[in-house]
């Protein structure tokens, strides 16, 4: 196994492929044609058109794309296996890989998206209670102005109303003192 790695290091310029160009290499003789009916189906049907398919939306294809198409064909990877790496290769030696969610794991991660979900939703009350509020705030402050200018119209009334009244009855009293 260690020739075929060397193999495939020198085939992609030294550096590490991603995990479809790793896949097509191992499943590929030297002349370039797939191993098997199945590697030839997988390589042609479903991971080029796959790619293509990211490629067509203008998508840059980084890794990441890379293995999620390749989940996405082939499926995540199982028991702590890397499926085209060499025995005791374990996820943790191929970073961004897409791994299968069993028990727990699975029932976590459903309760966290539950969770953020229900944050959002609860965020997006908050915000409308409190645009709703201040709303309320600024009609309750708008009306005491009318009703204090309003109270001050009535008062100003009433004030001339009473002076004229005093006037008046100044008026009448004088009338009475000088016929007296």
């Amino acid at each position: 196994m260690d020739r075929a790695w060397q193999r495939i290091k020198e085939q992609v310029n030294g550096s590490k492929p991603d995990c479809i160009t790793f896949f097509m290499l191992t499943h590929t003789r030297k002349s370039g044609e797939p191993v098997d009916a199945r590697s030839a189906e997988i390589i042609v049907n479903a991971l080029n058109r796959k790619l293509k398919l990211y490629e067509d939306k203008n998508k840059i294809v980084t890794d990441e794309v890379c293995h999620i198409v390749y989940a996405d064909v082939l499926g995540p990877e199982k028991n702590n296996h890397v499926r085209g790496f060499r025995t005791g290769t374990v996820w943790f030696d191929v970073p961004g890989i897409i791994i299968e969610t069993r028990g727990i794991s699975k029932e976590v991660k459903g309760l966290r998206a539950s969770y953020e979900e229900q944050r959002k939703a609860a965020n997006i009350e908050i915000v409308r209670l409190r645009l709703e509020a201040s709303e309320r705030e600024e009609r309750q402050r708008i009306e005491s102005i009318n009703v204090l200018a309003q109270l001050r119209k009535e008062h100003t009334y009433s004030m001339v109303a009473l002076k004229r009244r005093v006037d008046l009855e100044v008026e009448t009293v004088d009338a009475q003192n000088r016929r007296s």
